[in-house]
């Protein structure tokens, strides 16, 4: 995995997010009737812009956070986080295959 630079880290505006919090994400709120949960068709993610200068950055923030979005939102029983966290390892090979600069959350998967 790729070491971020620091500044990263300082300048996260609208508060942290972590992956963990990103997988727990329910798509169907609760208080819905069942015809209501029938029209929820999937989900999407914003990342604003204003303060993200570079491709490289833009990339840092939005992964792996865009792949525990896709499980939350397209997996009707999520196997839980230590499970997703297992299977990280084969997606982060893909992205640095692509050569995406990705921020790894944990010490080393």
């Amino acid at each position: 995995a790729r070491v971020a630079k620091q500044w990263y880290q300082r300048r996260v505006h609208g508060g942290f997010l972590p992956v963990e919090r990103v997988y727990e994400f329910e798509p169907i709120p609760d208080g819905l009737t069942p015809e209501e949960e029938t029209l929820i068709l999937g989900g999407q993610a914003q990342l604003w812009t204003e303060y993200i200068r570079t491709k490289s950055h833009l990339e840092y923030m939005t992964f792996p956070r865009a792949l525990a979005l896709a499980e939350a939102v397209w997996t009707p029983v999520r196997p839980g986080f230590e499970n997703f966290r297992a299977r990280l390892g084969p997606q982060l090979a893909r992205l640095e295959g692509l050569g995406v600069n990705y921020r790894v959350t944990w010490t080393q998967l």
